[in-house]
């Protein structure tokens, strides 16, 4: 009777630890997506603002992800309001903001998979909000996949799911907690780490380090024996100094309610069936749980399915899939192939499923078997359907002339080496050798010759042995705009990271980059001199080099500009007017970025006007990193150390270009393909030498520091290769909550151990672990200790 009266009067023990210990995990399989999209509806009726909030990374597979997450949602009536968070810093304000608001689903696309999000958000959301993660970093941090609650569990049981039961019925109260949505190619089995996870979080406190104990495994053995044998007596008896009984004492009330508290804990877990209090570890046991945590986290960072796929997912199996979700699932995946975040099996895999759901899809089934460069014609003015195609790695190839798109590719340039006047003699060559003069590779592509057009991928196919290009060709798709070129999902990947990137903030030189040969505005074609000389994108390039600062009037013009509820000009506040002068400038890029945002979100419409006019920004990007490629190995600014090779750039007329990681990114990727084929061909036996780990650094002056990527070398071109580095050998229990929450990769490991032994001023705001920022003065500092910590 006193067991039951304590079991109603006394709490029970912390949901959240126990059900941590019991409860499966909350990572969800695909077949669960529409229970998770399901919630995020139900959870948001009656209210009178919007409670759903999506947090997307500002790339194009989350922007692609996002849109066609918010579609789904307006269709059924939720109101969801979409925030651009381009950095941890930018997680922070929108986290404070969101202190205020009533937010009942926290939707996070391509960002927040790597730290403790319970750590992150938990005090700032409400008790009863569910952070949906759909993020394609990897590796997840292993409290966002197995912690979890009773709410949770009971919402993505199997079974109730199964039997249809309904939503809100038979569950639990709602609890703060993380839903990793999985993909099943990567997540589907954590069991190992999950059991090392547990034991070492939930390991007893103990008085001394067992680590420095002889003999704690014979003590872990009596402990197992003493709680096998669940023998409690009431009273202690007490031994005198030499080890001898001297009798029973009376406990205190103190101890009575300890005992009185562990027997009611231990009837609670008997009524509950839960499992075994947590025992203490023993050394071999903690060495071998931290081991496997170790391995974990530092197996390198890698990607998993692109979160627009999923979002995709979600759509077919809610039978909402149409011609348009495809293709932004196809965007996503392109953007992925494009920034080598995926190698080539995994990419046409993918492509092989795509195809399925666009054949499935289509209207017109027999349009489907065509190669990108036949250009058939479309069926009429609004024919938008999706085509599989073969493309050429061609740098927008439909939209530039054949020489440039040929001059600016990446894979041709690393090839052969087109920065070298050697390189450009080979090209033209490779060009007379395909039967195409001059005169008319200079001329876009949509106006060549038909019969070059028609034979141009026979010809290259055949050529390209020669020239050691292998794996030219790739399975894509191609949408029909009406009758205008038709875009294929690298050229509307290329066109939409230009907006992310630099569609305002930054000054191109776009006469260099539409200039070309012969100049691509004002083509030398009859179509081109009828139209007054002009693309049919060229109206687009206006929008780009008008005139005021940072090319500000184009948002108005394409319509974004008061996405962010920017203010009207002159209605700056006393604070600003108090601001340093680094302040603005932060401020100013920060407005750049949301302007960016919103650009590319309206180039997703079903019209392509805007898309097609982001053209010319993508040229003049490529002409950028092109000339800066070149520069720096012309002047042989590479440095090699033993562990890798790094460049610094410090000045040029595109030094600001380069303060995006992305952009930065791009270049780091082309010198790395440039340098890989130059040392090769240098090797006297001919072999490739081992790959190095390449850093680049780029000063931004707004700031005052230098932003620093790294990315790891890989074989061959578009390999993806996993990288790691050793963490600290034998760590003690004070390090791991930082296990939980750090993100242990390659160079973010690394970035981190040099800032911390350099004394370097550093800040680690990007998503990307890869990417950090080093004050002015201490770059130098910085890489003598990164050259230690990735020796």
């Amino acid at each position: 009777m006193l067991l039951l009266m304590l079991t109603r009067l006394l709490p029970p023990p912390p949901t959240r630890r126990v059900s941590t210990l019991t409860i499966p995990p909350v990572y969800i399989p695909s077949t669960l997506y529409p229970t998770a999209y399901r919630s995020i509806v139900s959870r948001a009726r009656g209210a009178s603002s919007a409670t759903t909030f999506l947090l997307v990374s500002p790339d194009v597979d989350a922007l692609c992800a996002a849109r066609l997450l918010s579609d789904l949602l307006k269709t059924d009536d939720v109101v969801n309001t979409i925030i651009p968070v381009g950095s941890w810093s930018d997680l922070e304000h929108v986290r404070e903001r969101l202190l205020g608001e009533t937010v009942r689903s926290l939707v996070l696309l391509n960002l927040g998979a790597l730290v403790d999000l319970y750590d992150y958000f938990e005090e700032f959301l409400p008790d009863t909000c569910l952070v949906h993660v759909i993020d394609s970093h990897r590796p997840i941090n292993l409290a966002n996949l197995f912690r979890t609650t009773t709410y949770a569990s009971a919402l993505f049981d199997l079974r109730r799911s199964r039997g249809k039961a309904r939503l809100d019925g038979n569950l639990p109260p709602p609890e703060f907690n993380i839903v990793v949505w999985s993909d099943a190619e990567n997540d589907d089995s954590r069991e190992g780490e999950k059991e090392a996870w547990e034991a070492l979080l939930y390991e007893p406190e103990s008085d001394s380090d067992s680590d420095d104990d002889d003999d704690s495994d014979d003590e872990y053995a009596r402990n197992r024996r003493r709680n096998r044998s669940g023998t409690d007596s009431d009273e202690d008896q007490e031994e005198d100094e030499d080890g001898n009984r001297i009798g029973k004492r009376r406990r205190t009330s103190q101890e009575v309610s300890k005992i009185e508290t562990t027997v009611v804990f231990r009837y609670m877990r008997l009524k509950w069936r839960f499992i075994p209090q947590p025992q203490a570890l023993s050394k071999t046991q903690r060495r071998r749980f931290r081991a496997r945590i170790d391995k974990y986290y530092t197996a390198g960072t890698f990607f998993g399915q692109s979160v627009a796929g999923q979002v995709f997912v979600l759509a077919v199996l809610l039978e909402r899939a149409d011609t348009d979700a495809v293709w932004l699932a196809i965007l996503g995946l392109a953007h992925q192939f494009s920034t080598n975040a995926i190698d080539r099996d995994r990419y046409e895999g993918y492509v092989s499923l795509l195809a399925d759901e666009v054949a499935r899809l289509s209207t017109n089934v027999a349009s489907l078997a065509t190669r990108s460069g036949d250009a058939l014609a479309s069926t009429g003015p609004n024919d938008r359907s999706i085509r599989p195609s073969e493309e050429i790695r061609f740098c927008l190839f439909r939209h530039w002339n054949l020489y440039d798109s040929m001059y600016h590719s990446g894979y041709l340039g690393s090839r052969m080496k087109l920065w070298t006047e050697k390189g450009r003699k080979n090209l033209s060559g490779m060009l007379a050798k395909m039967g195409c003069p001059l005169s008319e590779s200079s001329e876009t592509y949509q106006h060549m010759a038909t019969d070059l057009k028609a034979s141009l991928f026979g010809k290259i196919e055949n050529l390209a042995p020669e020239y050691g290009l292998h794996d030219l060709i790739v399975p894509s798709f191609v949408r029909k705009s009406g009758y205008r070129t038709d875009i294929s999902a690298a050229d509307a990947v290329e066109a939409l990271g230009a907006l992310l990137e630099v569609a305002t903030g930054v000054r191109l030189n776009f006469g260099n980059a539409v200039g070309g040969r012969r100049g691509i505005v004002l083509g030398g074609h009859e179509a081109a001199r009828e139209n007054g000389g002009r693309e049919e994108w060229s109206e687009g390039l206006k929008s780009w080099v008008g005139k005021g600062e940072a090319h500000g009037q184009v948002v108005r013009r394409m319509g974004a500009g008061d996405k962010e509820n920017r203010r009207p000009d002159g209605a700056a506040t006393e604070e600003e007017d108090e601001e340093s002068e680094m302040d603005k400038k932060a401020r100013m890029e920060k407005d750049w970025a949301l302007r960016n945002f919103w650009l590319a979100w309206d180039a997703l419409a079903v019209d392509t006007i805007l898309l097609r006019s982001a053209l010319p920004l993508s040229m003049a990007l490529h002409r950028a990193v092109m000339d800066q490629g070149g520069y720096i190995l012309e002047k042989q600014s590479i440095q090699s150390l033993r562990a890798f090779r790094f460049a610094v750039i410090k000045e040029g007329p595109d030094l600001a270009v380069f303060r995006h990681p992305s952009t930065l990114l791009r270049l780091a990727v082309w010198l790395v393909d440039a340098v890989r084929d130059l040392v090769a061909s240098k090797t006297a036996t001919g072999k490739r030498p081992k790959p190095l780990p390449f850093v680049l650094a780029s000063l931004n002056e707004a700031s005052d520091a230098f932003l620093v990527v790294g990315i790891v070398g890989a074989p061959e071109y578009g390999d993806v290769k996993k990288k790691w580095v050793p963490l600290v050998q034998n760590p003690g229990r004070e390090h791991f909550a930082e296990y939980c929450r750090v993100f242990h990769s390659a160079f973010g490991m690394a970035f981190e151990r040099a800032a911390h032994a350099s004394g370097a001023s550093t800040r680690h705001n990007a998503f990307e672990a890869s990417v950090i920022e080093v004050r002015k003065d201490d770059l130098d500092k910085f890489f003598k200790d990164l050259a230690m910590a990735m020796a």
